[in-house]
């Protein structure tokens, strides 16, 4: 995605193809975390060749990651380039598209009939077919002035489970149909399901990750006093409890959490809001906010370049846990600030 998205598109594109694709690489972890336990615990396997079945389950895994990762290069670049055609200047200028042959040395048969092919550009044909519609797809197109050609005998191909769709449209590069996704599906067709085992792998990463980062410390210096900063399982819920999900910024999470406390040792101070529960339904979220006055909000700057804030929850310092009053708490991560905070 990176090597596609340099620079974060102002429509939020790349942040909704970034969400879909660290969506699809964590059912992927487990799908093949459940494989490899399979095989390591195969009865019908003598125990000393059972590791040697792991390795192949991985060898198999690590072809699948060769392909996963160049279709994602393709479709997120289609997705980019549809959005740049999509612009007024370029629409009146260039007002349709052409498919280009495949670069492949041994093109598939699927696409060798749209070559050369031209359609309008608001033509419903790119709603379902765009390159990158094929595993490992190397067609391209291009904008082009050039009369439409006749396109009613142009074949419908099959297209491959998992990459149904234009990604500029749908924003994503993955659909549901994807087989690890499916898998975690009781009918292994609807969305609801899917989400649903989302939201179940959302809770058990936030309880693996409070078990991780509960033992780790740090402070930083809150209008002139030094605070501890602790990670708790209720501000860590919060945290990741949309990474899995609907939210658009699982990528960023994903990136900062695991190292968490070098981000917030060189955080910028941006300032403060005070805890208002109005807003929230969650019975765990309203209780959470009884229990803190104050927000706190820092700026850090990923190695990539981009900016975005951590918010650290204040425990008040009458809480009944004794063990927490007083002290900070992880509370979000988020690409925007609040535009009603107290500044220093």
């Amino acid at each position: 995605m990176d090597s596609v998205f340099t620079q974060d598109s102002d429509s939020g594109l790349s942040d909704r193809l970034r969400a879909n694709v660290s969506r699809f690489a964590a059912y992927k972890a487990e799908y093949i975390s459940a494989a490899l336990n399979r095989a390591l615990n195969d009865e019908n396997t003598p125990a000393a060749d059972r590791p040697k079945l792991a390795r192949a389950v991985l060898h198999t895994f690590n072809r699948y990651q060769d392909a996963e990762r160049s279709t994602t290069a393709a479709r997120a670049r289609t997705a980019k380039q549809f959005e740049e055609f999509q612009l007024p200047d370029n629409k009146r200028l260039f007002p349709n598209l052409k498919w280009l042959p495949s670069r492949s040395a041994d093109p598939r048969v699927s696409h060798t009939a749209f070559y050369n092919h031209i359609w309008s550009k608001d033509d419903p044909f790119w709603n379902t077919n765009a390159p990158g519609t094929e595993w490992n797809c190397k067609c391209d197109i291009e904008e082009t002035d050039e009369p439409l050609t006749d396109n009613t005998a142009v074949p419908q191909p099959a297209v491959p489970l998992g990459l149904e769709g234009n990604p500029a449209k749908t924003g994503e590069i993955f659909t549901d149909n994807a087989s690890y996704i499916r898998a975690y599906s009781r009918s292994r067709r609807t969305r609801e399901d899917a989400e649903e085992k989302c939201e179940k792998l959302s809770m058990k990463q936030a309880r693996q990750m409070a078990g991780r980062l509960k033992s780790e410390r740090t402070s930083l210096s809150v209008e002139g006093e030094q605070r501890e900063v602790i990670y708790t399982p209720d501000g860590i819920s919060h945290c990741v409890n949309d990474m899995l999900g609907r939210s658009d910024v699982y990528w960023l999470k994903n990136e900062v959490l695991p190292q968490v406390n070098r981000y917030i040792a060189h955080a910028e101070y941006m300032g403060k809001k005070v805890s208002d529960t109005g807003h929230n339904s969650r019975s765990r979220t309203v209780n959470l906010k009884q229990n803190t006055d104050y927000y706190y909000y820092y700026k850090i700057t990923l190695p990539s370049g981009q900016e975005c804030y951590i918010h650290l929850g204040h425990y008040k310092t009458d809480f009944v846990n004794t063990k927490r009053a007083g002290k900070m708490y992880l509370y979000s991560i988020t690409k925007n600030l609040p535009t009603d905070i107290e500044t220093p």
